[in-house]
């Protein structure tokens, strides 16, 4: 069992690796890419290989909202399209569920910036996740 909201089945479609990084390329069950950014020696103790199944674990925090064209351009690897079908509001965080073309994301963000967003259920936003952010892991 893992505390991180997001869990995403994939099929690794691509491994570059140098002495220390390697840039893990994947498809998710929805056929939309999505990269890690690990380190080699993770890699090679998972003996990642072209077409194996893993899965992308990533927290709800590292997941970035955006509404609307963001007139900013940012380095982010991973960038999905998706529709707001809950919204959960805390004291402090609020719990956005994004549908990506049939993939669930879990994104917490401030109640500030959900309210300054005018966040609603079936708003169509971005949604933003650094490569650095995203680990890869098998099933045993």
């Amino acid at each position: 069992m893992l505390s991180a909201r997001n869990i995403l089945k994939i099929q690794i479609t691509k491994v570059e690796s140098s002495p220390i990084i390697s840039l893990v390329t994947a498809k998710l069950e929805n056929n939309k890419t999505i990269k890690s950014l690990t380190t080699t020696e993770s890699v090679d103790d998972l003996n990642l290989k072209i077409n194996d199944n893993a899965i992308a674990v990533f927290k709800a925090n590292s997941v970035i909202v955006s509404k609307n064209e963001c007139a900013t351009r940012l380095s982010s690897a991973n960038e999905l399209n998706g529709k707001i079908v809950s919204i959960k509001n805390g004291s402090v965080y609020s719990i956005i569920e994004i549908n990506c073309n049939g993939i669930l994301i879990t994104a917490s963000i401030t109640n500030d910036s959900a309210n300054k967003m005018d966040l609603n259920i079936s708003d169509n936003v971005n949604v933003l996740i650094k490569a650095s952010d995203i680990l890869i892991g098998i099933k045993e």
